[in-house]
């Protein structure tokens, strides 16, 4: 057994939500969500880089996709500390 971070009442270990105040956990809070890993995956790691990838084959300014390059960087670089640090609890 372990104890919400919130209410501290007593939940199972491998369960997501505290029926007791509401807590979730998850891997980031977004617009009132919780989101998943697999979330995090797609959009974190798999989109910027798949914008990256149509942004250098279809702009010609190298300052563009340069800058636009290390803010998709920045945003992998975040999705897979939030991976990395695993679950927390958001209410």
């Amino acid at each position: 057994m372990a104890t919400c971070p919130y209410c501290l009442s007593a939940i199972e270990k491998k369960s997501n939500i505290c029926h007791n105040c509401g807590a979730e956990r998850g891997y980031i809070s977004l617009l009132s969500k919780v989101r998943g890993a697999l979330f995090i995956v797609a959009w974190g790691i798999l989109a910027p880089i798949i914008l990256d990838v149509i942004l250098v084959l279809l702009v010609n300014n190298i300052v563009i996709v340069v800058f636009m390059s290390f803010a998709f960087f920045a945003i992998i670089l975040f999705s897979v500390y939030k991976l990395t640090c695993g679950t927390a609890w958001y209410r």
